[in-house]
């Protein structure tokens, strides 16, 4: 699965030139693709999701998630944490934080 978040403060004239629709609200989440239009913008979105699709041995399912929507719930229970190799992850560092405070009061 792919998610395409489309949040409430981006330009109409973005959301014109890549989905030939007047706003975020007239979207129809329904629709899972996005349509082939002669500008840069949908060539450039069409080509990231087209990059992504060439990595897998599948084409993913693309979802087009309207920020408030109802699929908005649904996406969040997909996101993940990356880890990072310097960072730790933002529960390791609550770990850490709860340690460190134990070791104060202790």
């Amino acid at each position: 699965m792919a998610f395409l978040w489309i949040g409430l403060g981006v330009p109409q004239q973005w959301i014109q030139d890549v989905f030939n629709s007047p706003s975020v609200t007239h979207l129809n989440s329904e629709n899972n693709v996005v349509p082939e239009r002669d500008n840069s913008k949908s060539r450039a979105v069409r080509r990231v999701i087209s990059r992504l699709n060439a990595t897998y041995p599948r084409s993913m399912k693309l979802f087009i998630i309207k920020q408030h929507d109802a699929l908005e719930a649904w996406m969040k229970k997909f996101l993940v944490e990356d880890r990072s190799a310097n960072m730790p992850s933002y529960v390791d560092y609550l770990c850490n934080l709860h340690r460190e405070i134990r070791s104060l009061l202790g």
